[in-house]
C-alpha cells in the first residue's frame, strides 16, 4: 500500500494550514486552485488524479503570468508582486521540470523506439513524451524539441 499523499489531498491539508496560519497569499492561491479542482471533479464526476491536478496547477500558473503581465500595463506594482508571489507558490506544487540536456536526449531515445520516420508521426511522439515527462516539460518546448529532430530525419 502507498503511503504517498495526492497532490489533490496535499493542496487540501495545505489550505487548512494557511488558514489556520493565516498566510492570506498562499490561502488565496490555493482557494483558487482547489475550486477549479472541484469544479473539474463535477465536470467529469470523478476524484482527478495527479496529472489531472498537474495540469489544473499548469493553467493556474499560465493565469497568474497573464495576470502579472495585465498588472504590469497598468503599472501596478504591488498587484505585480502579489501575483508573482501566488505564481510561484503555486508552481512549487509542479514537478521539477526537466533540463533541456535531459529532455532532448528523452526526445532521440522516444524517436528510435518508436521508428518514427516522418514529420507526420509527430502526433505519435508527443503523446508517448506527455506520458514520459509526466508534466515536467512544457508542451510547447517539448513539441519544438520533437518538430527539430523529425525535420532532421
Amino acid at each position: 500500500m502507498s503511503t504517498s499523499i495526492s497532490l489533490r489531498d496535499r493542496i487540501l491539508a495545505d489550505m487548512r494550514s494557511a488558514m489556520k496560519s493565516k498566510k492570506n497569499a498562499e490561502l488565496q492561491a490555493l482557494k483558487l486552485v482547489y475550486a477549479e479542482c472541484k469544479n473539474k471533479e463535477i465536470e467529469l464526476k470523478t476524484v482527478l488524479d495527479d496529472r489531472q491536478m498537474i495540469s489544473l496547477l499548469k493553467k493556474q500558473v499560465k493565469q497568474y503570468e497573464e495576470s502579472i503581465e495585465q498588472y504590469k500595463k497598468g503599472d501596478h506594482q504591488e498587484g505585480v508582486l502579489e501575483q508573482k508571489k501566488r505564481r510561484d507558490f503555486i508552481k512549487s506544487y509542479l514537478p521539477k521540470e526537466i533540463s533541456e540536456r535531459e529532455l532532448e536526449a528523452l526526445v532521440i531515445e522516444t524517436i528510435a523506439e518508436l521508428k518514427v520516420t516522418s514529420i507526420k508521426e509527430m502526433g505519435t511522439v508527443m503523446k508517448v513524451m506527455q506520458a514520459r515527462t509526466a508534466g515536467s516539460a512544457d508542451n510547447r518546448r517539448l513539441a519544438a524539441l520533437i518538430k527539430e529532430r523529425l525535420q532532421a530525419i
